[in-house]
């Protein structure tokens, strides 16, 4: 739609002007970009959208316990998945936290195969899981009373489709979930696949909110979620909290961190941790994930970033944007703090 091709036009605008240092024209010109968004009636529905998920993410995460994910992924449980067929990873994180340049050095190993940025999960198992209501319980009840054989139900469903989405039989290799929208769902993802290793990508919140309201997303319901500064810092602050708040219930044995700052100064030690973390070794290859970049299709919005050798030019970018971030502080201050970045420093 015209709408749609002026509003990407100004987003790209935004982006020349960043490269060339005129931060306050490129911050207005995002803001500009927004205005030829789609029509009040569309965002109507993308609000109703997002106001459906996002309500029922909060009740599934304020339903959980320790309790709960202790039974849920217990340690036998993740040294099992080394013979499991076929073995089984996520990747997930904020979007734009560095998951695209780390599943395409995990993706170039020959023993991991990833799927990126898929549906799969979302559609045929949680969605399926809750389609008839809660019936009086709460979300996490729902999952921790669900019987074995409905648990061995949504695994066939979504391992089947996983075949058909790779278009090829994974055999030995560790089938690799890149998906930055589970992050918020993995209490379900662990309920459904406890033996399965969980890598989740973090990045300074101040930067997550620049590369976020600097992107021209498509008209949907993430749109409307970040579709002002204050809206971006609120789904910033929400998405980075449940995670902060998940981790400290969940085993240590059950996740693996890895910062996007430490991932870009030492890719080859960051890396090697990963992968030790999924039992494999190192290879040259995982090392180049420019050159791997180039030779698969890449459906993530990052992919004209990652076929660039890996740099740290992202790293404090907020810094660029800090007379605009800082009304937003006060929003972001418990993300910052609850993941142990820095104190927030203003300029």
């Amino acid at each position: 739609p015209p709408h749609w091709e002026t509003c990407r036009a100004w987003f790209e605008l935004g982006q020349i002007q960043d490269q060339l240092g005129d931060y306050a024209a490129a911050w207005q010109s995002w803001i500009t970009a927004r205005q030829f968004h789609a029509p009040d009636i569309d965002w109507n529905v993308r609000r109703s959208q997002a106001e459906h998920v996002w309500n029922h993410v909060r009740s599934l995460h304020r339903s959980l316990d320790g309790d709960h994910l202790a039974r849920w992924c217990p340690p036998d449980q993740q040294d099992g998945n080394r013979a499991s067929t076929p073995r089984l990873a996520v990747l997930t994180g904020h979007p734009r936290s560095g998951t695209t340049l780390l599943e395409q050095a995990l993706d170039a190993h020959s023993g991991i195969v990833s799927m990126e940025e898929t549906t799969l999960f979302t559609s045929n198992v949680y969605r399926p899981l809750f389609q008839h209501g809660l019936q009086g319980t709460t979300p996490a009840k729902r999952l921790d009373t669900m019987p074995d054989r409905e648990r061995q139900h949504w695994r066939r469903q979504y391992l089947g489709l996983s075949r058909l989405a790779l278009g090829q039989e994974s055999g030995s290799r560790l089938v690799l979930d890149k998906n930055p929208d589970l992050l918020q769902l993995l209490p379900a993802w662990l309920r459904i696949f406890p033996e399965a290793r969980v890598i989740v990508m973090l990045r300074d919140p101040r930067d997550l909110l620049v590369s976020m309201f600097s992107q021209a997303l498509p008209p949907n319901h993430t749109a409307w979620s970040y579709r002002t500064p204050e809206a971006a810092a609120e789904m910033v602050s929400l998405r980075l909290g449940l995670w902060h708040h998940l981790r400290k219930r969940l085993p240590d044995h059950a996740f693996h961190e890895v910062r996007y700052e430490r991932l870009v100064a030492d890719f080859a030690g960051e890396t090697g941790k990963v992968l030790a973390c999924l039992g494999f070794d190192p290879e040259s290859a995982t090392l180049r994930p420019e050159v791997h970049s180039r030779q698969k299709t890449v459906r993530s919005p990052t992919y004209a970033a990652v076929q660039s050798p890996v740099h740290s030019r992202a790293v404090a970018r907020w810094r660029n944007y800090s007379r605009w971030l800082a009304p937003l502080m006060k929003t972001l201050r418990p993300a910052i703090r609850g993941l142990g970045y820095a104190e927030p420093e203003m300029e």
